[in-house]
């Protein structure tokens, strides 16, 4: 069993920090510790050991954007300067009134915010998505080295590349193709296409039925029209990723579309989503170049987060499969 994350909650107003204690209590969070201003949490952080590979003290750090002395943002700036905290989670919790002290805290390297008084399923599925950005940041760091070293795809064991349960590419060598495309500084496409609930269908139907349901949904998104160069691959948990060199917007947008499509098409029953009864995906794309492309995953998780609706755009032929 995973051990809870680490939470740092940095308030000068103990009944807001207690608040925000017993609703991270609520949610199975255990392990909270609570500052009562920025010098506090500088010593709880231990900012004065910035020595390279030093692991953090806390998983995510929560900072009341209106603080006497050092505020939020100002301490927000410290903290993410620093390398051991360089890619923690930092959620800013602001007032209705604090839009543009909200805009500086995210110049300053904030995450995501709070807005007061916090209202608790909101404030949970923020700090899961907060802990899903860094799950994704330390995956990419613990493989880099070692994705680093190999020269050629053919050097590194191939089996940690395709995943079991789908035969798709896994994480492993998606991370691989994006710092061969960053390194040649390439642009590139990334469309997230997330299961919607996976977590809840796993959790009722069992991993076996979560199972035989991810083959047929990466089945049918492996028959999606996309140019010849992209390629799908797998994540895990419901999280396919296509990795598409020279993609405009248009383009992934079209493949998004017939990739929902394709999988409604399936008619799978969820039976425990409070959106549909049946399989459905959302999406996510973004676009860059260069390093930009390291941080593009994590992006992505976070957009699937939040999804907005968009109209679909139009459906035309494709000029071949999606590569896996």
């Amino acid at each position: 069993m995973s051990q809870s994350p680490s939470i740092l909650v940095v308030d000068d107003d103990d009944n807001a920090a207690n608040m925000l204690s017993l609703l991270l209590s609520a949610g199975n969070f255990e392990r909270i510790t609570l500052a009562a201003n920025a010098d506090e949490a500088f010593e709880l952080l231990d900012l004065a050991d910035d020595a390279e590979g030093a692991p953090p003290r806390f998983d995510v750090i929560m900072l009341d954007v209106m603080m006497p002395e050092t505020d939020g943002i100002e301490a927000c700036a410290r903290i993410r300067a620093t390398r051991r905290y360089r890619d923690v989670p930092i959620l800013m919790c602001t007032g209705m009134d604090e839009t543009e002290l909200l805009n500086q805290a995210f110049i300053a390297g904030a995450n995501d915010y709070l807005t007061k008084p916090v209202r608790k399923i909101e404030f949970l599925a923020r700090v899961h998505s907060a802990m899903r950005l860094k799950r994704e940041l330390d995956r990419r760091r613990a493989r880099e080295v070692e994705l680093r070293k190999a020269r050629t795809w053919n050097e590194v064991d191939d089996d940690r590349y395709f995943d079991r349960v789908t035969g798709l590419p896994c994480q492993e060598a998606f991370n691989a193709h994006v710092r061969r495309a960053a390194d040649r500084d390439t642009p590139h496409g990334m469309l997230a296409l997330q299961v919607a609930q996976a977590a809840q269908y796993r959790e009722e139907a069992g991993e076996a039925a979560f199972q035989a349901m991810i083959r047929q949904v990466a089945a049918a998104m492996a028959e999606v029209p996309a140019a010849l160069p992209w390629r799908i691959f797998t994540f895990g948990d419901g999280l396919f990723v296509v990795f598409a060199p020279n993609a405009s917007p248009e383009e992934l947008a079209r493949v998004g579309e017939y990739a929902r499509i394709a999988v409604d098409a399936l008619r799978l029953p969820h039976g425990h989503s409070a959106e549909s009864d049946h399989i459905a995906l959302v999406t996510a794309a973004a676009w860059g170049r260069g390093t930009d492309l390291l941080t593009m995953p994590a992006e992505l998780i976070r957009a699937l987060d939040r999804p907005a609706p968009s109209p679909a755009p139009a459906i035309g032929p494709g000029p071949g499969r999606i590569a896996a």
